[in-house]
């Protein structure tokens, strides 16, 4: 029961939050088979290093736009690093974008820590991927191919089901026959 109060918390504050701010619709800003938009992020290793989208191109990018507050994003987290355990020496890159707001990168680390997840981890403190993927909520996913093309997105995934790990190893196989 607690478990279905906290969602309905999260939903109904998220609700409150699309209604007061107006977010692009996701096809006109980082829609289906269009380029992935810049990103301004630092891991959150130190010294902090910034990074681009552009370093990722010849790979192909799950990018997770997640805060350690959700807990949504604390659900989804598992099924990310199964995906990176199991795909990351087929090209697979997952990266993980906080929104947590700025000075938190001590409790982002205690986060990843504390799941033990061991694929690349960003932070964007000024929370402007959120603009610029018309990001709505989070947890939100993109799927990347190795061109930098947007090629799947979603909210809220487990990415240990059959369909959705099919989905990666397709976008994986499609970039490696056309030569990338």
């Amino acid at each position: 029961m607690k478990r279905l109060a906290r969602w309905a918390l999260f939903a109904a504050a998220l609700a409150a939050v699309l209604v007061l701010i107006r977010v692009p619709a996701n096809d006109e800003v980082a829609g289906i088979g269009k380029p992935a938009p810049e990103l301004s992020a630092r891991t959150i290793v130190s010294p902090a290093q910034p990074r681009r989208i552009a370093e990722y191109r010849g790979h192909v990018v799950l990018l997770n736009v997640w805060a350690t507050w959700c807990p949504p994003c604390l659900e989804e987290m598992p099924s990310l690093q199964a995906l990176h355990e199991e795909l990351h020496g087929s090209g697979l890159r997952v990266v993980a974008v906080s929104i947590d707001d700025p000075g938190s990168e001590n409790d982002i680390r205690d986060f990843v820590r504390e799941q033990g997840l061991t694929f690349e981890i960003l932070h964007d403190a000024g929370a402007g991927i959120m603009t610029a993927y018309a990001v709505g909520g989070v947890p939100q996913t993109f799927l990347i191919d190795r061109s930098g093309r947007i090629r799947y997105k979603s909210f809220v995934t487990d990415w240990r089901t059959e369909d959705n790990r099919r989905l990666v190893e397709d976008v994986l196989a499609e970039s490696d026959a056309r030569g990338n």
